[in-house]
């Protein structure tokens, strides 16, 4: 290094006499090294501007931190490669903030699947574009068997009312819990309730919603092993 600015004094935590006639080796381990120094040999080799590249740096204080480059290459007048110029910001952050976000994506991903309950994201148009695994165990059907389908293939024309009468509601803000039956692959009936929520844009438009949908149909079930005992009852009381 034999010129740079403030800037870049402060990313690597050296001062300007120290960081001055420095080689790139002197702050990054090894495996880093051979990246920078193969981004810099094909730009010596080809004269053409190296690729945008991130590379990790140990700063004088032991912190690590990462930075984002861009390298081109420098000629004399007699267009004789002589040295490379170029520009490096301080990416830890960003990077930090990207990294997290996808641990957090991947726990929120591991809870969704594993949840006990289904959970379905349907667009404006009444489209399904995701489905968690319970679903499918719950309806007999593949993933690829709901994606791209509308929920009132799998209604009848009683329950199909009942979605289309709740899709409006949830448009409206008018969020509330309800019952549905479903028809099963299989041909039998799944009762659930369905607790929606809609989501909106930035900018406030309506992009649809998901719906969280708990198997209710082993206590249906009993309900109605309880009315028929309580109507059987009933007769015989009537008969005596």
């Amino acid at each position: 290094i034999n010129f740079f600015n403030d800037s870049l004094s402060k990313i690597y935590g050296y001062t300007k006499e120290e960081l001055m006639g420095m080689n790139n080796r002197q702050y990054t381990d090894q495996e880093t090294a051979k990246r920078v120094y193969k981004v810099f040999n094909q730009i010596y080799t080809t004269g053409e501007p190296g690729e945008v590249f991130d590379a990790e740096i140990l700063r004088k204080d032991g912190t690590r931190s990462i930075t984002n480059a861009s390298a081109y290459l420098i000629r004399d007048s007699n267009g004789n490669p002589i040295g490379f110029r170029g520009v490096v910001r301080d990416v830890t952050k960003r990077k930090r903030a990207e990294e997290a976000l996808l641990k957090t994506e991947k726990k929120y991903q591991m809870l969704v699947e594993t949840m006990n309950e289904g959970l379905a994201v349907f667009d404006s148009n009444d489209l399904c574009t995701y489905v968690n695994e319970r679903i499918c165990q719950m309806s007999g059907y593949s993933i690829d068997e709901i994606v791209g389908h509308s929920a009132t293939e799998f209604l009848d024309e009683a329950n199909q009312l009942i979605w289309n009468e709740q899709k409006s509601r949830i448009r409206n803000g008018n969020v509330k819990s309800f019952k549905l039956s479903w028809n099963r692959k299989d041909g039998k009936r799944l009762w659930t309730i369905l607790s929606p929520a809609p989501i909106f844009s930035d900018d406030g438009s309506y992009e649809g919603f998901f719906v969280v949908i708990t198997d209710i149909t082993e206590l249906m079930f009993k309900e109605e092993q309880l009315r028929e005992a309580y109507q059987l009852n009933e007769i015989l009381i009537e008969s005596i």
